[in-house]
């Protein structure tokens, strides 16, 4: 009798042990983490150190970290993604390259002492160009040249020490050079052909830490290692127009981007393009912050040397002491969702609803009046760990002049419209000194794509 018993109770166990085993496995796993798909390029950036793609074509320049002899960092590769990475050339280094930048005409090779210049068609060296110390591989080459994006371009680079005793006192002067079309001839590195005269500036009392072209080549932005305040140049003159204050404590500056002037344009109204001067600069922190300033408008005007009316006079005084010009603060600043160590930023205009009713009807805003810099931005930011953040900006409406009440009401109400179809909320941003009210930033979209 008590065998049975013993033989019923381990019956019943082991049902009760099937049951719970069973619901165990029954249980749907976890959903994946949205993330993009790269899996074509899996085997190529296995261990990549730099990479760098030309625009949105096909055509990717890639430096190794070192761990495998095939992706070592004295090696640059060019592959081509739409062929499964299938490499194109090479190009041996004598020392670790820090730095790759492209543009349609030319490839930019950075170390840590020089830079070297290629032809991208047939990659036929055309410069070897000597920088100061330069470990961070910092380097802006333009996109073309007053809207020629054939055009070789601007290359900006940390400029060399002029002699024994000279070094620190030159720690952040900057050398532009003027990209031409030909071969190089004998000359100082062999690039008396390739190179037009450099233009030296002398930006900041600290080491350069970042630069940027508009996309007409007309500014240029430079930021030094102490991240306080980000000069502006015109070019092809090179004389400074403006300067913006990041904040009073140093941060590292680790992007800048411009939003805006693509028709030759430059601050200052001497360019006369079509598509007139930058309306956006970003800049882009290792604090887990961005900064935005508008460069245009009335925002703009007024607070810096750089209005329509920029004087010989004020050029000059500005060329001889570039700390006299007006600091102006952030319009906007936007505080990423989570810590970063860096990242990189681009601009875009504004974008349209999808859909909108034009009569009001339904509770659905309209769309903004017009889908410019001036209405507001989507600001794109991907952080060293690998997130994509996509936020939008709109800009509170401005000051009507005196006696403009009907302007001033219209105004009103294209920023409230703004402020709705942006998000409004201002979760993720806050107004900066410079502007009237307050920004309303948004976030759109976050994406995981992988860590960079």
């Amino acid at each position: 009798m008590l065998h049975r018993r013993h033989r019923r109770l381990e019956v019943r166990g082991r049902e009760h042990g099937a049951k719970k085993k069973k619901k165990k496995t029954a249980r749907p796993p976890p959903a994946p983490r949205s993330h993009a798909h790269f899996s074509h390029l899996t085997p190529l950036l296995s261990s990549p150190r730099i990479a760098e793609l030309l625009h949105t074509s096909s055509l990717l320049a890639y430096v190794g970290a070192g761990h495998t002899a095939a992706l070592t960092p004295r090696r640059l590769a060019l592959s081509n993604t739409a062929r499964g990475g299938a490499t194109i050339a090479e190009l041996p280094f004598a020392g670790g390259l820090v730095g790759l930048r492209l543009n349609r005409a030319r490839l930019v090779a950075v170390l840590a002492g020089a830079t070297h210049v290629y032809a991208l068609e047939s990659l036929e060296a055309l410069a070897v160009l000597p920088t100061g110390p330069n470990a961070g591989g910092v380097a802006a080459l333009s996109d073309g040249v007053g809207g020629d994006q054939g055009a070789p371009g601007r290359l900006a680079l940390p400029a060399p020490p002029p002699g024994r005793g000279g070094g620190a006192a030159q720690a952040g002067r900057v050398r532009v050079f003027e990209l031409r079309e030909g071969p190089p001839r004998p000359g100082p590195g062999g690039s008396a052909g390739a190179l037009a005269p450099s233009v030296e500036l002398d930006a900041h009392r600290s080491p350069l830490a970042c630069a940027a072209w508009s996309a007409d080549a007309s500014v240029l932005a430079t930021a030094s290692t102490r991240g306080t305040v980000i000069r502006l140049w015109s070019f092809p003159a090179g004389v400074p127009v403006g300067a913006v204050r990041r904040g009073a404590s140093s941060a590292v500056i680790t992007d800048l981007a411009f939003l805006g002037g693509g028709g030759g344009g430059a601050l200052g109204g001497g360019g006369g393009g079509g598509g007139g001067p930058p309306a956006l600069l970003a800049a882009a922190t290792a604090h887990g912050s961005v900064h935005l300033f508008r460069l245009e408008g009335a925002g703009w005007k007024g607070r810096a040397a750089a209005g329509p009316h920029f004087s010989a006079t004020a050029a000059a005084l500005a060329s001889f002491a570039p700390s006299a010009l007006v600091h102006r603060r952030a319009d906007a600043v936007i505080r990423l969702p989570a810590p970063t160590s860096g990242s990189i930023v681009a601009l875009h205009p504004p974008r349209r609803p999808a859909a909108a009713s034009e009569g009001g009807g339904g509770g659905v805003a309209p769309p903004p009046p017009t889908a410019s810099p001036d209405s507001g931005a989507t600001v794109c930011v991907v952080t060293a760990e690998g997130v994509l953040y996509e936020f939008g900006v709109a800009w509170p409406a401005e000051p009507s002049p005196p006696g403009g009440g009907r302007e001033k009401e219209r105004r009103g109400v294209a920023a409230r419209v703004a402020a709705a179809w942006a998000g409004g909320s201002g979760k993720h941003g806050e107004g900066g000194g410079g502007g009237e009210g307050r920004a309303a930033v948004a976030l759109e979209r976050e994406m995981f794509v992988g860590r960079v």
